[in-house]
């Protein structure tokens, strides 16, 4: 979870109590046990005595001025390696630490027992950190903003009309053979293109595989991505968010009004990725609603505007989200439990003895059947609980 410090009151305050009192704390859950260097870390802080209500209480790696940990986080493989360096940093500095790279200024968490008293302190809207870069360029082309960027009372009116037909269990049920269909031509295609048990680029099939299933949902279109022939206009969809999400980073840490003003190289990339974006995903929600005029009963979009309060330029956002996210997130999440489970084929012949009861032969799987599958959400949790241990909270400074 990622949070503007400034925005949550009690999540400073949760932070100031635990730089200077985790020797105090109570785990809520039984699966977390601190360490006793974490119990005592934030009394070797230099700053705790004269400062313990204070952010700057919280340990962490040097802060020099305007760049920060910038340096040593180069030395360290860079943004790139970053993963790396932050599990040394808290093997140095505990569960909780404190970083500043250059203009970006966070603190890490990374204990179950910590997120979920966290996550307890959560108040009726989630504050998230802001994406600065991503903000910028819906502001320079007056674009809306989604789930993704959304807070507080407006976050909930837009995932509200959402969450009636893509988030409730009995409306995803309905969308089965959907999943399915997509899912035969990828394990047809994964099979045609392994290599004596090797996949040049699972990832990148996986994303092909994640987008044709969320265009299916949401426009009742496929686009060929797992043929020979592919729709180049989706593939381009799919590297303009692959580039996207690489370019952002860098303008996280340095200030985006600053690459905006010099029109820096990064900055033109990333503009014209999200431009790549955007308009894909406009012609697609305009086709759709053109060509299903009549209201179909599956008509998802359709439903959307037309049930609820949303303008059309929040209905391109929100879609254009659902789309980044079922190229990049779902993959990723996938990518993940095939990686772990492959790691662990105890867990992966127990999984597979799991679907092979529940399913018969003769069947596809289907939402009724993950109801009886509880070894398959163990995995799925537990891959993404392994893969993304860490909490940011960004902004902390102005908190301070």
């Amino acid at each position: 979870m990622r949070a503007q410090i400034q925005k949550v009151p009690q999540i400073v305050e949760f932070l100031k109590k635990k730089s200077v009192g985790l020797q105090h704390f109570k785990p809520t859950s039984s699966v977390c046990v601190l360490e006793e260097k974490d119990a005592v870390e934030a009394v070797r802080c230099p700053h705790a005595a004269s400062r313990a209500h204070s952010l700057d209480a919280i340990p962490g790696p040097t802060k020099w001025p305007l760049v920060g940990s910038m340096f040593e986080l180069h030395r360290k493989g860079g943004l790139n390696r970053q993963h790396e360096a932050l599990v040394d940093y808290h093997k140095q500095y505990g569960k909780i630490f404190r970083m500043k790279l250059a203009f970006f200024d966070s603190v890490n968490i990374g204990s179950p027992c910590l997120l979920e008293s966290l996550y307890r302190k959560e108040g009726k809207y989630p504050q998230r950190l802001e994406i600065k870069p991503w903000t910028a360029y819906r502001d320079l082309r007056d674009e809306a903003y989604g789930l993704l960027l959304l807070e507080g009372k407006d976050w909930q009116r837009v995932r509200s009309v959402f969450q009636q037909k893509l988030m409730k269990p009995t409306e995803v049920v309905k969308l089965d053979h959907k999943i399915n269909e997509v899912l035969m031509d990828f394990m047809g295609r994964i099979g045609k293109i392994n290599v004596n048990g090797r996949i040049k680029d699972l990832y990148f099939e996986l994303n092909k595989w994640s987008f044709e299933t969320i265009c299916l949902i949401l426009y009742d279109n496929r686009f060929g991505l797992l043929k020979k022939e592919v729709n180049e206009e989706a593939m381009n969809f799919i590297t303009a968010v692959k580039t996207m999400m690489s370019t952002f980073g860098m303008m996280m840490v340095t200030p985006v009004k600053l690459h905006k003003s010099l029109n820096t190289k990064r900055w033109q990339v990333h503009t014209e990725a999200w431009d790549c974006i955007f308009s894909t995903a406009k012609v697609y929600i305009d086709r759709r609603l053109k060509n299903n005029s009549a209201r179909a009963p599956d008509d998802l979009i359709g439903d959307i505007l037309h049930q609820s309060n949303l303008s059309k330029k929040e209905l391109y956002a929100a879609i254009t989200e659902l789309q980044i996210g079922g190229v990049e997130t779902t993959a990723n999440a996938m990518l993940w439990a095939i990686f772990n489970l492959s790691r662990n084929p105890g867990a992966q012949r127990k999984l597979f003895e799991e679907i092979r009861e529940v399913v018969a032969p003769d069947q596809d799987p289907c939402g009724e059947h993950i109801k009886n599958m509880p070894y398959l959400k163990a995995c799925l949790k537990e891959s993404m609980r392994y893969s993304n241990k860490r909490v940011m909270l960004g902004g902390c400074k102005t908190a301070t």
